[in-house]
């Protein structure tokens, strides 16, 4: 698994960037995202040990077509947090409820793409998620980056993008109550495009292009923010 972690998740850049309106007046739900991935991806069930036993034995081969599981929060921890290292990426989220999850990795051409449907025990630890992650951004993440950038939070919404060498990685959150819609896509173009034009809701892909700025900037820019702390 430690293999498979060091091709997708060594170290990437990262952007942020926040939407004018949440959802753009659609709504996220459990019964709709189970809709998307089971007719509009057609995955194959399977159950947490089965997709442990994936990683553990290094074997990607039966994921490559794109799994489905239903998770509680033991489960995704064992999957998300001692497997996939997600804490690599993004806050750890508290107080899981039930995460409905699909899992598609293709290790020959380090493409994966995963959709997770996550409800929260109450709204507040959803929001913390999201808010919990701009903050691990931006004190931890970026001192691993060789590029980035951070914008404002939009309540409801965050967005980023990572890349090192051949690496893209792209992170959508969209939270609605309790509930967080959650998408990572490595070296996939259209994953997150695809899932926002199904519930109709905030694309970032072309805004995260096009908010890159030069490694340069970006290492300044991050050198004056730590000034900044260092003097208040």
């Amino acid at each position: 698994m430690k293999k498979v972690v060091s091709i997708f998740l060594a170290s990437f850049m990262l952007i942020s960037l926040a939407g004018c309106s949440a959802f753009g007046g659609s709504k996220i739900s459990a019964k709709k995202f189970d809709k998307f991935v089971k007719e509009e991806l057609d995955p194959d069930d399977m159950d947490a040990d089965d997709i442990v036993d994936c990683f553990e034995d290094d074997d990607l081969e039966d994921l490559e077509d794109g799994v489905y599981c239903e998770m509680d929060d033991g489960d995704f921890e064992d999957v998300f947090a001692d497997e996939l290292d997600l804490g690599e990426l993004v806050a750890e989220p508290e107080k899981i409820d039930t995460a409905k999850t699909y899992l598609a990795f293709n290790e020959e051409k380090e493409k994966a793409t995963i959709y997770i449907y996550l409800t929260f025990k109450d709204e507040k630890k959803a929001g913390s998620f999201l808010e919990d992650t701009v903050d691990f951004w931006d004190d931890d993440l970026c001192d691993t980056c060789s590029n980035w950038a951070i914008a404002d939070e939009t309540e409801g919404e965050l967005f980023g993008m990572f890349e090192r060498y051949s690496t893209t990685l792209s992170i959508a959150m969209y939270q609605q109550g309790a509930d967080v819609l959650f998408c990572i896509a490595i070296n996939e173009k259209s994953a997150i495009s695809d899932i926002a034009e199904y519930f109709g809701i905030t694309d970032p892909t072309d805004a995260l292009k096009d908010g890159l700025k030069g490694k340069s900037d970006k290492k300044k820019d991050k050198k004056d923010k730590d000034d900044d702390d260092d003097d208040d």
